[in-house]
């Protein structure tokens, strides 16, 4: 009989450590999941415009230096390689939805490049003023590491010229002479 009771009693240790074991694993089925927050980076540059300076365009930026350096830290630090940023122009036609954007080459920075202007934390590009067109020029800058990596979302900022209409060319005119029995009249007409 004392047999049948270890046995039972062993029977009875064993169910209660599969059931503890149960127990504790359904523990965190019990509990609702949380979704943890996505970390959105914070952005290298801010405060993005676009200006007409007389015949030239400024692309004017504020860089944050602090996260300019926390990402930069990310990163493997290779001092051969430096970021820099994608300045890309893109011309839209007015009042047309869905052409196809015309994109021009993309012109690749590096920050510590002459080309930029710097006064304080602001840096400033100068670029030639386009022909004056009927055309929305749209400019995206993104800032980059060393390996291509992205540093700063896209930013993107429309322009259009001044209020003034382009260029219209110079008529070419002839005149042409019609002769009646009282009256010479004249026409201009030709090719504009």
């Amino acid at each position: 009989m004392n047999y049948f009771f270890t046995f039972n009693l062993g029977k009875f240790y064993f169910f209660s450590f599969l059931f503890c074991c149960g127990w504790l694993v359904s523990c965190g089925l019990r509990t609702s999941p949380h979704n943890l927050p996505e970390v959105i980076p914070k952005s290298t540059f801010t405060n993005f415009k676009v200006q007409q300076r007389d015949q030239r365009i400024r692309l004017s930026l504020t860089i944050n230096e602090t996260e300019r350096k926390n990402a930069l830290m990310k990163l493997d630090d290779d001092l051969d390689q430096q970021d820099y940023f994608l300045i890309q122009e893109q011309k839209l036609k007015i009042g047309c939805r869905d052409c196809e954007i015309e994109k021009m080459p993309a012109l690749r920075i590096l920050f510590s490049s002459d080309s930029f202007i710097r006064q304080g934390d602001n840096l400033y590009y100068y670029l030639e003023l386009p022909q004056s067109d009927l055309k929305i020029h749209q400019f995206q800058v993104s800032h980059f590491g060393p390996e291509d990596e992205i540093l700063s979302p896209v930013k993107t900022v429309k322009f259009r010229q001044s209020n003034r209409f382009p260029n219209v060319p110079v008529p070419n005119l002839h005149i042409v002479q019609i002769e009646d029995e009282k009256k010479i009249i004249r026409f201009s007409f030709g090719k504009v």
